[in-house]
């Protein structure tokens, strides 16, 4: 799957502010709270790691949602 030209940018400028350098360290800090929480109620690496992707995907999928909207709405508001 890729894109090209204005929709890339488009695309790309979405994602880059989840993926700010301080954003990042915050999920390692949020991530590590969430492991040794799940560990202590008992589940495997295995299903910590499982929820730890989950739990990012999360994470950068919110800070993203606000920035979908419909390109009719973005010309407007340009």
């Amino acid at each position: 799957l890729t894109s090209e030209g204005e929709f890339h940018l488009r695309q790309r400028r979405l994602a880059q502010p989840a993926f700010h350098r301080a954003r990042v360290a915050a999920y390692g800090a949020t991530m590590a709270a969430y492991a040794e929480r799940r560990t202590k109620e008992g589940l495997s690496k295995k299903e910590i790691i499982r929820c730890l992707k989950r739990l990012l995907a999360r994470e950068v999928w919110a800070l993203m949602r606000p920035l979908r909207r419909p390109p009719a709405q973005l010309a407007v508001a340009a």
